[in-house]
């Protein structure tokens, strides 16, 4: 129960009155300026500020974040998209040391480890953080219209079959079930093959299997490599675009040669078809996208006993306006 306290001011009290009033506002949680003066500017909202050769975006605001510290990434992606969810595992120390999308210096040393053993089949030889199947999942982040900047750190540990010559994600922008055109090749992905990074886009933004190279840049193993995909999501390819920034050199910045993309001007979300029931996207409609972040190959690729892994962390989707 909240008490009110009763204030009798006298009628010359005008330096009580400020104060009085000053004390209520501060009561209610609010921060009180006295008349004719200037706001603090602590209490300005800053500006938003991308700054992506530096892989930062100060003051953007958050829409998703992972650092690898809950201890159930299911409550963070929506689910575990893997044969076993003891595939996914956290690691507390070896995280990545960049700096996030604020520009800080991460606090904790710990990862996720995705690993995906031969034979192993969720919907293909796949382990994955990231839910596909509802348009309210936490990890349905990408609409019509939407500029996103997804930040994210990977380490392809001495194990990962990176000369493999076929096929291999280790992040996805898919486009969202339910919906007609839900299957297919991912509007956006990322690839790790053949030694290289590979940005990959879906040859259609209809229905579509194959998928197209837009850039790529050489791969290592054993690192931490920070990426940032700045996006603008459209169905229309007058209206998305992409590019990506990426410290391929881990001197904590992407300013140095061959570390940004040209602006591709593309789609970049899928579009829905006829046939969908019951999955609120009319025919037309662009499809929301999801993040998904692990491993999921081509299942001809052999991996060691102890399987093939893909290290996350240090993630953060922003808005930058």
């Amino acid at each position: 129960m909240v008490q009110r306290q009763k204030i009798t001011l006298g009628a010359r009290g005008n330096s009580r009155r400020a104060a009085v009033a000053a004390v209520a506002a501060s009561m209610a949680g609010l921060t009180f300026v006295a008349l004719g003066t200037s706001p603090a500017v602590s209490g300005r909202a800053l500006t938003c500020t991308p700054t992506l050769k530096r892989l930062t975006a100060p003051n953007c605001e958050r829409v998703f974040a992972d650092n690898g510290t809950n201890p159930n990434p299911a409550t963070v992606w929506g689910s575990i998209d893997c044969e076993k969810a003891s595939r996914v595992r956290q690691i507390y120390q070896g995280g990545d040391t960049l700096l996030n999308s604020a520009g800080k210096r991460p606090v904790n040393s710990t990862f996720r480890r995705m690993t995906v053993l031969d034979g192993d089949n969720f919907w293909g030889e796949r382990c994955e953080l990231g839910r596909n199947g509802s348009h309210s999942a936490p990890n349905v982040l990408y609409h019509e219209g939407e500029r996103r900047i997804t930040f994210m750190s990977i380490r392809l540990p001495s194990s990962f079959p990176l000369g493999a010559s076929t096929w291999q994600d280790v992040m996805q922008m898919k486009q969202t079930q339910p919906a007609a055109n839900g299957d297919g090749s991912p509007a956006l992905s990322l690839y790790a093959f053949n030694g290289r990074w590979a940005l990959m886009q879906s040859k259609s933004a209809g229905p579509s299997s194959d998928v197209r190279q837009l850039w790529s840049a050489p791969a290592r193993k054993g690192v931490w490599t920070r990426f940032a995909f700045d996006v603008r999501y459209s169905q229309y390819a007058d209206r998305g675009s992409i590019q990506v920034f990426v410290d391929l050199n881990h001197d904590g910045d992407a300013a140095d040669h061959g570390e940004q993309s040209r602006r591709f001007h593309t789609y970049t979300l899928k579009r829905e078809i006829k046939g969908g029931s019951n999955d609120g996207i009319a025919p037309g409609e662009s499809i929301p996208s999801h993040l998904r972040a692990g491993i999921y190959h081509n299942s001809a690729i052999r991996c060691p006993k102890g399987g093939c892994a893909v290290d996350l962390d240090n993630v953060q989707v922003v808005r930058p306006g």
